[in-house]
């Protein structure tokens, strides 16, 4: 079980979550080693992008209850591992690289909402996403509510939230969750990343644009989003929405669901 970090190329990163026998289920552990490789990239000057991925054949299927016995009887435990991860996705979308979902296979739960976290997400034809929230008795905790909201819209949103429908990527592109769709998901997102690194000549060779510049670009697009009084809205309600997840964690809808679930 871990999260990694390695390059792809000079300017582009990959993240790669791996837990391969829960669909890269994320721990409290794993939780951690995405902080520390956020302060990773931060630091990378010569960085334009990052591509999120799963190993194997999943994306993410959000939290990993195996990984601690005592996770649904402990409130502060789940406020802990909530905030962390809405501390690590808001550091993430708030880095000055631009950043690439690399959904292949199932994108579940918390997974979904890694996904949205991201300023794009490019999908394998195989790929499957889905909010199953309400199918476990609880609510988004890692701060998928808001970010669904910004990228499809509140009605679809809580269509989405509200029926825990799959969604393929032809119905992803069509709502606007999903940007781009390829046969293998991590080529399709540094094919995608290609035309925000690369200028094309009049000889039709490729040049690199300044990296300065293509991070000055996304500080642009972060001060237009987060900027003064923006960041300090959205983290009273990611508080809220964190809030609002604890009163479902661990009651009793969840617990029937995981009951449920056992049984099956």
């Amino acid at each position: 079980m871990s999260i990694s970090l390695s390059s792809i190329s000079s300017r582009i990163a990959k993240l790669s979550i791996s837990n391969p026998l829960k669909k890269n289920a994320i721990s409290l552990k794993m939780m951690q080693d995405f902080s520390r490789c956020v302060d990773v990239l931060g630091k990378d000057k010569e960085l334009c992008a990052v591509i999120v991925t799963g190993d194997h054949s999943s994306f993410c299927s959000g939290f990993d209850l195996s990984s601690n016995e005592d996770a649904l009887s402990s409130k502060p435990f789940a406020q802990q591992f909530s905030t962390l991860m809405q501390e690590n996705l808001l550091r993430l979308s708030t880095l000055p690289i631009i950043s690439v979902a690399a959904v292949n296979g199932y994108a579940l739960g918390g997974g979904a909402e890694l996904a949205t976290s991201c300023d794009f997400i490019v999908a394998s034809r195989s790929a499957k996403i889905r909010f199953l929230q309400i199918k476990m008795g609880v609510v988004p905790g890692w701060g998928g509510g808001v970010r669904l909201v910004e990228k499809v819209g509140a009605t679809s949103a809580l269509k989405l939230l509200g029926t825990a429908a799959m969604i393929t990527p032809d119905e992803g592109v069509r709502v606007g969750l999903v940007d781009a769709v390829a046969d293998e998901a991590v080529q399709g997102a540094v094919d995608y990343l290609d035309p925000f690194l690369f200028e094309i000549g009049k000889d039709g060779e490729k040049s690199y644009y300044s990296t300065e510049v293509s991070r000055g670009m996304k500080e642009i697009i972060n001060n237009a989003r987060y900027g003064g009084m923006n960041l300090e809205q959205l983290v009273e309600v990611l508080k809220k929405e964190r809030e609002i997840f604890l009163n479902f964690w661990g009651g009793p809808a969840n617990l029937k669901a995981l009951s449920g679930r056992k049984k099956t």
